[in-house]
């Protein structure tokens, strides 16, 4: 997460002792436009992410 947004204001702290969390890319369909349309065909094409590796 800090190798795309550095904000020194904030400190990002990993949770490792949880599984991931599912979650989805929206819009607001009135919103709707070509570079959203790219943007979410580039994450179809990247897939998932790699799992993380479990918590001992």
């Amino acid at each position: 997460m800090t190798r795309y947004w550095v904000r020194p204001d904030i400190t990002y702290l990993p949770v490792t002792d949880m599984g991931p969390l599912p979650y989805a890319l929206v819009w607001r369909s009135e919103a709707e436009s070509e570079p959203i349309r790219a943007l979410a065909g580039i994450i179809h094409d990247l897939g998932p992410l790699p799992s993380a590796p479990a918590a001992p």
